[in-house]
Order: structure tokens, then sequence, then C-alpha cells
């Protein structure tokens, strides 16, 4: 019984991915990509906040190392029908290695970005590390893990001079119309003087491309939980909030399967007293799976609007404003590709007119 369960947890990840890989597949077949910069995840975090742990969860993938990068890992996933095994290379080695043994991939990873020390011999933020992913079961998407952010005073007052050169780089990212910016947050801190979500907020008005993912809850202090955090009370988000469990230092060292993590994830949501009552949607990584592809879908439509917005200062185009009122009200998604095939010779046709990027 105890595997069937791990099987159908393991099953509805999957499922929820094939959603995902349909949606961009109608996307990018309706030619959208044309017109607009699709989406990046953009993902970050502090230090200890498990930020590695969040992208290996979502893929299902293990092989990120645990270590403080000190530089974005820029992870390109491309979504494949012709090969039925999951593969990476990097760009990093100038090589044509295919890592379809991802702990190979990890040990060279690990080589790259080098051992996690803290020392006074912090080096500066450098510049992007480039894994490309090629999988029949992921989506054709973007996910950024950028550098964790230096608290001052986190270990030494050294570190004070670089919290602003780390703060100024993760913005040059998340500043970026086309992030979607996924902030993870760990229960176990005061959260609600979390510098991520601060940074995310002062630049993301109204959190509209903005995710909370609230880790570490397992570990939080007696007496306390995150309720109000998940149920979008104390720091308002668009999107709101996911509360996960990740693999512990232990469970790392010991190669625990994700998929393991999954269904203690499950069990610990659903005995838990505190959390047994929060909605199903707000927790675990499927959830999170769910988030991803409705800001995503979101995102791009709004992006749409946009265009046909800024047409509609030009008076010669008839039923611009039909258009985008029939944009606006549905969310569909085959609904929205039918209305924007309809329309989308009114773009070409004037393009002259807007900024299409």
């Amino acid at each position: 019984m105890k595997k069937m369960e791990k099987i159908s947890e393991k099953i509805v990840h999957q499922m929820k991915m094939n959603e995902f890989i349909d949606l961009i597949e109608k996307i990018e077949e309706a030619g959208i990509k044309e017109y607009i910069s699709l989406p990046s995840f953009n993902i970050i975090g502090t230090i200890y906040c498990g930020k590695g742990s969040v992208v290996e969860n979502i893929l299902n993938l293990d092989f990120l190392p645990h270590v403080d990068a000190k530089r974005p890992i820029v992870i390109k996933i491309n979504h494949i029908k012709d090969d039925n095994q999951t593969y990476a290379t990097l760009e990093e080695s100038n090589s044509l290695q295919k890592y379809y043994d991802f702990s190979q991939l990890k040990k060279e990873l690990l080589n790259i970005l080098g051992n996690f020390k803290y020392s006074f011999e912090l080096e500066t933020v450098r510049g992007p590390l480039n894994i490309n992913i090629y999988s029949p079961n992921l989506p054709s998407i973007t996910i950024i893990d950028l550098p964790p952010i230096i608290k001052k005073n986190f270990f030494y007052d050294y570190f004070d001079k670089t919290e602003e050169e780390y703060k100024n780089f993760v913005y040059s990212y998340i500043n970026n119309e086309s992030a979607i910016i996924m902030c993870v947050i760990p229960a176990n801190s005061y959260y609600q003087d979390n510098i991520e979500l601060r940074m995310a907020k002062a630049i993301d008005f109204g959190g509209k491309r903005t995710l909370g993912i609230v880790t570490k809850i397992d570990i939080m202090d007696l007496r306390e939980d995150c309720r109000k955090l998940l149920l979008n009370q104390e720091i308002p988000l668009n999107f709101g909030y996911v509360g996960i469990l990740n693999r512990s230092l232990s469970e790392l060292i010991n190669k625990k399967p994700i998929e393991e993590k999954y269904e203690e994830e499950k069990l610990f949501f659903n005995n838990d007293e505190n959390y047994n009552r929060v909605p199903s949607h707000l927790l675990g990584h499927a959830s999170i799976i769910d988030k991803m592809k409705k800001i995503y879908f979101m995102m791009v439509k709004k992006k749409i609007i946009d265009i046909f917005e800024e047409l509609q200062r030009n008076k010669n185009i008839e039923n611009i404003d039909e258009i985008i009122d029939s944009i606006k009200e549905n969310d569909d998604l085959d609904e929205f590709i039918k209305i924007f095939k309809e329309n989308k010779k009114i773009i070409d046709d004037n393009k002259h007119l807007i900024n299409v990027n």
C-alpha cells in the first residue's frame, strides 16, 4: 500500500507537469513568442533558505550541489518528444557531453562552483552558469537560481559591504518585466523582516508576479505555525504562497530520494493539526507547479493585452475595445489562443506603432 501511495504521488506530480507542458506548447504553437518575451522563473532567497531544493523538487531531479553559488544558475529546460530519457549539458565545459546520470552532473557542478566555505575571501558575483536540460517530462521554461543575498552581520562585519552588491545583482534579474519572482522564505525565521520579500514587493507592486514559497515548516518552534502567511493574511501577494518540506541536510547526505520526501510531505500536512485545515492547494510541491502554470499564463495574457491597449491609441483600428475585453474576460487557454489567432494580423499590420518585445 505504501509503495502504491508513493507511486501515486509521483504520478500526480507528472500530471501537473503534463498540464504545464501542454500550456506552453499551445502558447508557442500559436506564435505568441514572436510578439513577447516569455516569462522566466527567478528564485531568490538567503543562505540556508532551501532554494536549490525547491528547484530540484519542482523538476523531480537531484542535480544541484548544496553550496553557496556566488553566481546565478540558469537552467534552460527544453521539452523533447523524440527521446524517452532526460539528460543535461553544460555550457561551462564547452563540451558536447550529455549527462544522463545526474549524479555525475552534480559532481561536475560541485567542481565548477567549489565547496562552500564562509571566509574573508568572499568573491564578487560572477556571470551565469548555464545548464541545459532536455526532457520529455518537463515543460520548456527557464529557471534562474539567483545567488543568496548576504545579510549584514550574518557571519562577519566583512559581509556588510557585499549586501548592496548582491542586492543590486538580484535586482538586475527580477526587475525585468518578464521575470516571475519565486521568493523562498524559511518559516523558522522572522519572515516579516524577510529581505527578499521586501525586495520583490518594492519592484512588483501588488505582488502581481511574485510567488512566496515557504520552506522549513516542519522545524518551526513549538506552538508556532505559519498558517496566516500561507493564507495570504500577513504579507499579501496576488498569487499568494505555497508551503513545502525540503530534504534535511542528513537526508541529502544519505541521498534520500525526492519521491520519498513527497510522501513525507503529504503525510505531514495531512496529520499536523495546524496544517490539515489549510486548503490543500496551498501545500506541497505539486501545488507549486499549479501556481507556476497559472502565473505563466496570466503574465502572457497581460503582455498580449498590453500590446492591444497600445494599439488602442490608434483610432483607425476598429473593434479594438471588444478584442481587449474578450481577452480580459477569458481565462481559458484555448479561448485565449483562439482570440489571439483571430486578431494577430492587427498586431502584424501595426507593428510600427508598438513595442512588441
